[in-house]
């Protein structure tokens, strides 16, 4: 199995290349299919070719001067020279206030011309041999693309790096051990790497389009759900290596209930965050594609190329810390030393199980028998055990202790906790973000836009097109809709463009309505022979879009996501009842995040897909760490009772879980170090929304809701308690103690 994997991730690593490389970000990459104005740019490439239209500006703190206008026109030739420009301006645009001159130059839109280079060699010419005093600036659709892409290229190393670390990290501070860390690390980067191959392969041969920032969420949640599943299974592992003396068969055993957990989580994130393929809007379905092909190949590595690992690295891999039947490492720090490391740390005195106190006695409170607890009885020895010191086994024995007693509050606490960060919610504006405001730094497309803004009454005019035959009748109606300042027209051609500058500023709502208005109007004098795009438009067509997209996904996620909870839980109230906490805790994390980013962090707006974006990702992620827990519920049911059986899979499971919740938070929260506002936003986002599933919904909401409902929570099916059957007697074992 591990060679197999070798012999595979070399062949990806040879065969494949970046994620940037096809990656897709002009054009109609960002907008919805069918949508008006992405018909509007299809149709003006086809009769035109695909050009990709650059704005440079000119301006001075005073009026123009002479000299200024020969060096634009100087500009103009060269702009003209260079390689892939298929056109510009015939004379510069001087502004009303005679202080800035606007030229266009067009960049070709073909498959393959990169963007990037060809607004570099633009802003170079236009910012050499200029006049004293004269600034110029590069923006448009071709400006903003390309510091799109910029923004991504500085920081992809750098976010694979921080997600390497982040995973290296984690795994040292759980496992304290020189070894251990490498098993799980080495199967995620084969997972990493072989998922990237694949998704590249695919990008490369069309079948699907790398747009906006899918390869960046693709890599965190990469790293993400291969740690989660690691931890998971490694953990399995190492409880039985305390029960079972064959490695062998303890890993059999290890993953017998584990390898169900895990393809039961892969498919929900796979399938919840997938049904983002049937969204309208470009960017949607390729995050949803992309990461469902990476989810379910990580899957895939996890239950073969791990396990394999885990084998081969057997107890030793676990040293210091070595798990074995009779001996409770825990009672060495956990880190299960030898007996003379033991005695280094004081610990001399041997004792037998059952002489003093039972080592694998339960906590008081939790209702668990003392044999119960024993080792061979299927769970983990060192949870819950007096005696364990101050480390997790301790805490999560005490969490399950007060979840036990005092259920009905714990539930009613952490729904009242919830609504009140649902209070945040009344600070949401998901308006759409201004280009102005999409990055956060300076940019050469951002001081563009606002020099625009500042001499020119529309920084980006109205497309309007008309179909031959149509034309004086599209003029008429556009020259007397509401708002319209001026009429450009373009030659004649299949479709004649003009183009439009209306009263009021580009990306608002009232620039939306007088489109809106526009629309109505042409299509009233000319039906579908006259289209209506531009900047403004496409924004309008992506808020609509973000509306039609999130009727149709949202219901479709719940729906999935509920089918796969049935048939893992085989109940009815069980799968209700975890979908209600998750939305409960979308609701809440989106409360909070919007008050943390209008009232703290100064982004009073978020993009039109945010909420979409965000229900999917939590609803996925929130119901994962859900299925850790209730899978483990639900198998211990049939020896321990529910009651009994959520407070044991809370206490097993609650380090696991919590540690994989960090890994989760602390791998999106990487995404913050990209320039681009909407992708902060999301990395902050999935980072706080796991902490308050992990810490509120998964650790007391949940357990208590379940204890509080016991059997119930199985209907229609019957709670399946079948009480373990007395054991014969055994030779004593032995395990080392605190004196």
């Amino acid at each position: 199995m591990v060679l197999g994997w070798v012999v595979l991730t070399l062949a990806a690593v040879l065969t494949s290349g970046p994620l940037e490389d096809v990656r897709v970000t002009s054009g109609t990459s960002m907008l919805a299919r069918g949508v008006e104005s992405a018909r509007v740019l299809d149709l003006v490439a086809e009769q035109s070719g695909r050009t990709v239209p650059t704005l440079v500006v000119y301006e001075r703190p005073g009026p123009l001067r002479p000299d200024d206008l020969v060096a634009v026109r100087r500009d103009l030739r060269e702009f003209a020279r260079v390689p892939n420009v298929v056109g510009t301006s015939a004379a510069p645009l001087p502004s009303v206030d005679r202080r800035a001159l606007q030229v266009t130059v067009l960049l070709s839109g073909k498959p393959g011309v990169m963007i990037s280079p060809l607004v570099e060699e633009v802003r170079r010419i236009a910012a050499e041999a200029n006049p004293p005093g004269l600034v110029s600036h590069v923006a448009g659709a071709a400006g903003v693309a390309a510091d799109y892409s910029d923004a991504f290229l500085q920081v992809d190393g750098t976010l694979l790096a921080l997600s390497v670390t982040v995973v290296l990290l984690v795994l040292l501070a759980v496992y304290r051990s020189p070894v251990l860390w490498l098993i799980p690390m080495l199967s995620v980067l084969v997972a990493y790497l072989c998922s990237a191959a694949a998704i590249y392969a695919l990008g490369r041969s069309g079948l699907i389009t790398l747009r906006a920032a899918t390869p960046e969420v693709f890599t965190v949640l990469v790293f993400g759900v291969a740690t989660d599943y690691a931890l998971l299974l490694v953990a399995r592992f190492r409880e039985r290596l305390r029960v079972t003396v064959g490695e062998t068969a303890a890993l059999k055993e290890a993953m017998a209930s584990g390898v169900r957990t895990v393809v039961a989580s892969a498919l929900t994130v796979a399938g919840g965050i997938g049904c983002l393929v049937a969204a309208d809007t470009n960017a949607l379905r390729s995050i949803g594609a992309a990461a469902a092909i990476g989810v379910l190949i990580t899957m895939a590595v996890m239950v073969t190329l791990l396990p394999a690992l885990m084998l081969l690295g057997g107890r030793r891999a676990f040293w210091p810390s070595t798990p074995r039947p009779g001996f409770d490492s825990s009672d060495v720090a956990d880190i299960g030393a030898p007996v003379g490391i033991a005695r280094g740390f004081g610990l001399t005195r041997f004792r037998r199980q059952g002489a003093d106190v039972d080592p694998y006695r339960a906590w008081p409170g939790t209702g668990m028998e003392a044999d119960q607890a024993r080792p061979g009885a299927g769970t983990e020895p060192d949870q819950g055990r007096p005696g364990a010191g101050a480390g997790p086994g301790r805490i999560w024995a005490r969490v399950a202790e007060f979840v036990g007693r005092r259920a009905p509050v714990v539930w009613v606490g952490s729904l009242v906790l919830l609504a009140v960060m649902c209070l945040g919610l009344t600070t949401l504006d998901a308006s759409g973000i201004p280009p102005s405001a999409m990055f956060t730094t300076r940019t050469g497309s951002v001081d563009g836009y606002e020099a625009l803004r500042r001499h020119y009454p529309a920084s980006a005019p109205v497309v309007v097109l008309a179909k031959q035959g149509s034309t004086a009748a599209v003029a008429r109606a556009v020259r007397g809709a509401e708002g319209v300042v001026s009429v450009r027209r373009g030659p004649a051609a299949p479709w004649r463009v003009y183009d439009v500058v209306l009263a009021a500023e580009p990306n608002t709502p009232h620039a939306e309505r007088l489109v809106e208005d526009l629309r109505a109007a042409v299509r009233l004098a000319a039906g579908d022979a006259a289209l209506v795009g531009g900047v403004t438009g496409e924004l309008l067509d992506a808020k609509n879009a973000a509306l039609s997209d999130a009727r149709l996904v949202v219901p479709l996620i719940l729906l999935v996501v509920g089918l796969i909870l049935v048939v893992l839980l085989r109940s009815l109230v069980a799968p209700l009842l975890l979908m209600g906490t998750v939305v409960l805790s979308f609701a809440a994390t989106l409360g909070v995040c919007s008050a943390l980013f209008t009232q703290v962090l100064d982004y009073p707006v978020m993009d039109v897909s945010f909420a979409l974006y965000a229900f999917v990702f939590l609803v996925a992620f929130g119901v994962d760490y859900n299925i850790f827990l209730m899978a483990r519920v639900r198998e211990e049911t049939v020896r321990l009772g529910t009651r009994q059986a959520t407070l044991h899979a809370l206490r097993a499971t609650g380090g696991v879980i919590t540690a994989a919740g960090v890994v989760l938070a602390a791998a999106f929260s990487v995404l913050t170090v990209l320039p681009l506002v909407p992708v902060v936003q999301l990395g902050l986002l999935v980072a706080v929304g796991v902490v308050i599933d992990t810490v509120i919904v998964r650790s007391f909401l949940v357990p208590a809701l379940t204890c509080h409902l016991g059997p119930r929570i199985w209907w229609p099916a019957r709670e399946r308690h079948r009480p373990a059957a007395p054991r014969p007697a055994r030779e004593p074992a032995y395990a080392v103690s605190a004196r």
